[in-house]
């Protein structure tokens, strides 16, 4: 185990998403469990907050999703962290998230607050939090900020979206609604460079802290020898959640034109798949060559991790790229867009001259095509990129590093 500096005096923390894992969804927002296990080794208990839409049960009769979402528990733990789920009578979809925020950013700020306010305090009486910490300024920062000072107790905000931060334009009603609680948070926390200049320039807050994403030492690779034999078939991955901005539907095509040069290969898509995405798949006539696979457990996907060539996953507006830095503790180089928060950082990263990633532009069918043929054509490089690839995430990404940044920050007397 690392040794981390733990603090002199044991703090309790309330870690609030509304994302995390549960039973039907193990692997949704795993990195907030992740990085709850970091703060609690060093010295902060962390329990986290994840409110659920209060749906009647009757709707459980008429809808799959609605008695799953019944179904799952309100209090339960994961890796030994405590998540709470309360239900609330408050949604926030993704419609509200992308449309309404940016033009409406007061009038959604007031449906938070009525929704969100009762049940942050609740939370926060029952564990004795002594900090808060909230993951997106919308919905969580103007209800962080009222309860907080209500409770007598420091908050902060970490942004993982790319796609709510960019949507911040200078001089906006949403660049004041945001500005008007950041300056009142103890820090607001940003996992990659693009997003930090990006609301420098919009907001020009003195909050701002750059605060990584990262892994567990435990999922770093550590015996190269093992590259040769995970790495001895022609192996593509991809994995996400299913959304446009990932790019599935790019590499569909990019596979398909490596399949039509007569290049032998292979492709796994793990997530939940729609029907667009498979008759997709079946007009390329790729069934053969390509399998969809429906989300999986976290050993799961770091298994199917270690097997493959390269991971790639040509996302748009990505923040940081979790998943890459999980393909890469595996020793998989990767392939990502220039629109991804970590692209910035492994420009910056070559080992001995040897990148651990294929980097191209983003809507770049061609780009994304040579690259795939790369991998295919010069296995003898995928040694060295694996080595690199493992080294890169070593060196410079670790929840460790993470929780010690948020502690430093959050419980400061500053």
């Amino acid at each position: 185990m690392l040794n981390m500096p733990v603090l002199p005096d044991r703090k309790r923390l309330l870690l609030c998403s509304m994302t995390v894992p549960w039973p039907d969804r193990p692997t949704q927002g795993l990195y907030h469990v992740d990085q709850a296990i970091a703060l609690n080794r060093m010295g902060v208990d962390t329990q986290i907050l994840s409110p659920a839409p209060l749906i009647p049960t009757w709707a459980g009769k008429l809808s799959s999703w609605a008695a799953r979402h019944n179904a799952r528990p309100k209090s339960y733990e994961i890796n030994g962290v405590t998540i709470h789920s309360p239900r609330v009578p408050f949604s926030f979809p993704r419609m509200m998230r992308e449309q309404w925020v940016p033009k409406y950013p007061y009038g959604v700020n007031r449906w938070c607050v009525a929704g969100l306010s009762k049940c942050l305090k609740r939370a926060i009486e029952r564990t004795n939090a002594e900090g808060v910490l909230v993951h997106g300024m919308f919905p969580w920062g103007k209800v962080a900020e009222r309860v907080t000072e209500e409770c007598g107790i420091p908050f902060a905000v970490i942004e993982h979206s790319a796609g709510d931060v960019l949507r911040i334009q200078p001089n906006s009603p949403m660049a004041a609604c945001y500005t008007n609680v950041a300056d009142k948070a103890k820090s607001v926390f940003v996992v990659s460079r693009p997003m930090l200049r990006h609301l420098e320039s919009s907001i020009g807050s003195s909050r701002l802290v750059l605060c990584t994403n990262g892994l567990s030492h435990y999922d770093i690779l550590q015996n190269p020898s093992m590259f040769n034999a995970a790495k001895n078939k022609p192996l593509f991955l991809s994995a996400g959640h299913y959304y446009q901005r990932k790019g599935f539907e790019e590499l569909v095509q990019a596979f398909a034109e490596l399949v039509k040069a007569q290049v032998d290969a292979s492709l796994v898509i793990i997530t939940e798949a729609p029907e667009s995405l498979r008759q997709m798949i079946d007009t390329f006539g790729l069934s053969s060559r390509l399998q969809v696979v429906p989300p999986c457990s976290r050993q799961e996907l770091m298994g199917w991790m270690s097997k493959a060539s390269a991971f790639v996953l040509p996302s748009r507006r990505e923040a940081f790229g979790l998943v890459y830095a999980e393909a890469m503790s595996r020793g998989t180089p990767v392939l990502m867009t220039e629109d991804c928060g970590m692209a910035d950082e492994i420009n910056s990263a070559r080992i001995d001259g040897v990148s651990p990633a294929w980097i191209v532009p983003v809507d770049d069918s061609a780009a994304l095509t040579q690259a795939l043929r790369e991998v295919v054509e010069c296995p003898h490089k995928l040694a060295a990129r694996s080595r690199a690839a493992i080294e890169f995430i070593s060196n410079r990404f670790s929840w460790e590093h993470n929780a010690r940044i948020v502690c430093d920050h959050l419980f400061s007397s500053g």
